[in-house]
């Protein structure tokens, strides 16, 4: 295989009334090959003793729709090992359930992958992809990096002290600076929070950029305080070019019928020079430039990290910043769009706006082909580090592998076998601690 892999699991065991049940995979990375045997040690007890209570059942459904197989199981001395195959590259969710009388007593869910490096791309990349973003950034690079600050202590907004500005009261003590930036951008401007250590020196601080999931919301003071006084110089940027200093229902408003940003991800879905992730790309390319316009960056160690939409300008950053060192990505979004071509469930929003007879809107493929985070990642060759919820039913794995797929790059694939759409702690523990160890190396 192309890449490493390492499980991870927030529920190793589900109890309930004194029974534990237990789904251990016999591949210890949850990855299996597509037509042989898929293996799973099964286990139920009672208070801690082997139990051969007669009602477990299993069964396993590919990309969590298509059934592909059930079966009952027979425990001996309270195991079993459970054995299937499975005929297609991609990702499933095997159900394990004990059932008492009847009735439900405890469920494992065990999210795996099934040679998912088999995976391709259901388009192709069009031939002016790379033309049309290097006009892009020309017309970027004609706007000056204006940076305007804003100090934040623990005096600032004090109305903000319960919601968005919790964590900078709880994190006080820090050895830590931050200051609300707004930067000149293409468009609309750029907006977040930027934390750096205390009297930092020129060149000595590597740079993070944090990227917001889907959704409008602000950036927190204080959110990245204890990671920052290790030695990081981070921005987190929101995805919208908004204002950090706002009260909650503001954003809510914002985002809701007759707010300027309802249904933003429709905006300029038949032109590409329009199209609301177009210019949002750019942001995360100015929040870039904007870093290492910073005396403090050390002029090597460039990072961007971000979840969900985070993941995709990630993506996007990285191609469009060539300085960038290396990629944290968690449950990402917006890759191969166009899955639905090739009878895969993609995700939200609907690019391609398929009828009822299955009509593609020519239009909206033109423009999103210059967006998918496939294409985005087909040139990339450095550090790389992905997390996957494999329960995730808002960003299945499956379209969003093909992006691994196609980068150059060996990546360090994170596999949250019961992880729905969120980074588990122990996930996001270990994904700092690579972080700070790329810092180091």
């Amino acid at each position: 295989m192309k890449n490493n892999y390492k499980a991870f699991y927030e529920k190793p065991i589900s109890s309930k009334n004194g029974y534990s049940l237990r789904a251990d995979p016999v591949n210890e990375n949850l990855v299996f090959e597509i037509n042989k045997p898929i293996q799973f040690n099964i286990e139920l007890t009672k208070d801690g003793k082997p139990c051969d209570e007669r009602e477990v059942h299993a069964f396993f459904r590919y990309n969590s729709t298509d059934l592909v197989f059930r079966k009952d199981l027979t425990l001996t001395d309270g195991k079993s090992l459970l054995e299937f195959e499975c005929d297609r590259s991609g990702f499933g969710i095997l159900h394990v359930l004990f059932y008492k009388d009847g009735k439900e007593v405890c469920e494992q869910l065990r999210g795996l992958a099934v040679s998912p490096e088999e995976l391709k791309r259901s388009y192709p990349c069009p031939d002016d992809f790379d033309a049309f973003w290097e006009n892009k950034k020309k017309e970027l690079f004609e706007i000056p990096i204006v940076a305007r600050y804003q100090l934040i202590t623990k005096n600032s907004n004090p109305e903000l002290h319960e919601t968005t500005h919790k964590e900078l009261l709880e994190n006080e003590g820090c050895s830590v600076e931050s200051y609300d930036v707004n930067v000149d951008c293409l468009n609309k401007n750029i907006s977040g929070i930027l934390t750096l250590p205390t009297n930092a020196k020129p060149k000595s601080l590597p740079a993070l950029l944090f990227v917001h999931g889907a959704g409008v919301r602000p950036c927190a003071p204080g959110k990245f305080h204890r990671k920052s006084e290790k030695g990081l110089m981070i921005y987190e940027m929101n995805a919208h070019g908004i204002p950090n200093d706002k009260p909650l229902d503001w954003y809510q408003k914002l985002n809701a019928e007759g707010g300027e940003l309802f249904k933003h991800e429709r905006e300029g879905r038949h032109d590409r020079d329009k199209n609301y992730f177009t210019n949002m790309a750019l942001r995360v390319k100015r929040g870039l430039d904007f870093l290492k316009s910073r005396e403090e960056w050390d002029g090597k160690n460039l990072i961007i990290f971000g979840g969900s939409q985070g993941a995709w300008q990630s993506y996007a950053g990285a191609y469009l910043e060539p300085d960038i060192s290396a990629i944290f990505a968690f449950i990402p979004a917006y890759s191969d769009l166009t899955g639905s071509l090739m009878g895969r469930q993609t995700n939200w929003p609907d690019w391609l706006n398929l009828d009822a007879k299955g009509r593609v809107d020519q239009d909206a493929l033109k423009v999103l082909l210059y967006i998918d985070g496939v294409n985005f990642m087909k040139d990339y060759e450095k550090e790389f580090h992905v997390a996957f919820g494999l329960l995730d039913q808002g960003c299945k794995p499956t379209p969003n592998f093909v992006a691994i797929n196609e980068c150059p790059a060996k990546a360090n694939v994170y596999l949250q076998s019961d992880s729905y759409h969120r980074l588990s702690p122990e996930c996001d523990e270990y994904m700092w601690g690579k972080v700070f160890e790329h810092i180091k190396n």
